[in-house]
């Protein structure tokens, strides 16, 4: 004959962790981001684009032609100004505007020039 079934006994100690588990899949990229641009009064000029670089200039002409393509192009020579900033020296820097998807940074003297243009 078999008797009545006894208590419970108590918990046991916790047993060690586990390895950890494999790492997941990469998650897809995200957009793009984008530098908002201002007016002075401080309205979001939402279609605006900023382009920015550096090139050297040279030949006897001191000058050196940015071309801009895809997404950095503008709608024509006259929807966009550039600010241009001498990294060599401390030439006078004079811009034309060519076209939406060109302008040409011309000096004195044959520098690295930065530059920011903003337009639509």
């Amino acid at each position: 004959a078999t008797g009545p079934q006894g208590a419970a006994g108590a918990a046991g100690a916790q047993g060690a962790a586990g390895a950890q588990g494999a790492a997941g899949a990469a998650g897809a990229q995200g957009a793009a981001g984008t530098v908002p641009v201002y007016n002075s009064g401080g309205t979001l000029q939402s279609s605006q684009t900023m382009v920015t670089g550096s090139v050297t200039l040279g030949g006897p002409a001191h000058n050196a032609t940015v071309t801009l393509s895809g997404s950095a192009a503008f709608t024509s020579a006259t929807s966009y100004y550039c600010t241009t900033s001498d990294q060599s020296g401390t030439s006078a820097l004079q811009v034309t505007y060519s076209s939406g998807t060109s302008f040409v940074i011309t000096s004195y003297s044959n520098d690295k020039v930065s530059y920011i243009c903003v337009g639509s």
